[in-house]
């Protein structure tokens, strides 16, 4: 195995470790996280923190978790002759286990539409890293 390789598999593998864990967090830990980032941006609305800003903090950390794995997958899946795309049907199979896991956290649910968040982000990525890999060899 190349080098290249050895290290997109590391990357896929440690992305995928990073969505386990934080799928793992039950209901009031997975609120407290999503809570400091919400309260980052709280003065960016004078204190007053609109309702819908968690879930969109929410939604915005799924669709980037899976984009970084749908990048790392689609990379991977070119360096072995496939197409760019296989990395984003992985990642979007990786969001189906995800989902289901969380079943089994407490206060945590499966849905569905987090599950098209998260594969748009694995779209997302892997058709971003295509455009810059096509990039780099066209200009090199």
């Amino acid at each position: 195995m190349n080098r290249r390789k050895a290290i997109l598999w590391t990357l896929v593998i440690l992305n995928m470790a990073a969505i386990f864990i934080f799928s793992a967090r039950n209901a009031e830990e997975s609120s407290a996280q999503s809570g400091f980032i919400v309260s980052l941006l709280a003065p960016l609305f004078g204190g007053n923190v609109p309702e819908w800003l968690e879930t969109l903090v929410r939604k915005c950390a799924h669709f980037t978790e899976f984009a970084l794995l749908g990048a790392w997958a689609g990379l991977l899946s070119m360096e072995y002759g496939r197409h760019w795309l296989w990395g984003a049907v992985f990642a979007s199979l990786y969001a189906v286990t995800d989902e289901v896991h969380q079943l089994f956290v407490p206060g945590r649910a499966c849905q569905a539409f987090d599950w098209l968040v998260d594969t748009c982000g694995a779209l997302a990525g892997t058709g971003l890293a295509a455009l810059i890999r096509k990039r780099r060899k066209r200009n090199n």
